[in-house]
């Protein structure tokens, strides 16, 4: 894949495996990613396993939950990072 660099501006690039880092790269192009990176990772991981990643992701704003949920057809609080906001606004 060529991703965005901006996405890896903390760490080099050609270290990231896209298969043992999954998580970390779908949730960088999810959250800070162009169209073009989202193209890329529905191609490269398939419908399944993305939706999969998509419900670990920790950290989300509401726009890109709603997103992934919508895309996905799910509910948002089945996403770790709907169930992970929810706790931090109640503390």
């Amino acid at each position: 894949m060529e991703l965005s660099k901006e996405l890896f501006w903390d760490t080099k690039a050609s270290t990231v495996d896209f298969d043992a880092h999954a998580l970390y790269v779908v949730e960088r192009v999810v959250t800070r990613g162009r169209l073009d990176d989202w193209k890329q990772i529905v191609e490269f991981y398939g419908q399944d396993r993305l939706k999969e990643i998509a419900l670990r992701i920790k950290q989300a704003d509401s726009k890109t939950l709603n997103f992934l949920s919508i895309y996905f057809d799910e509910v948002p609080h089945n996403f770790r990072c709907f169930t992970k906001t929810q706790l931090n606004q109640q503390l």
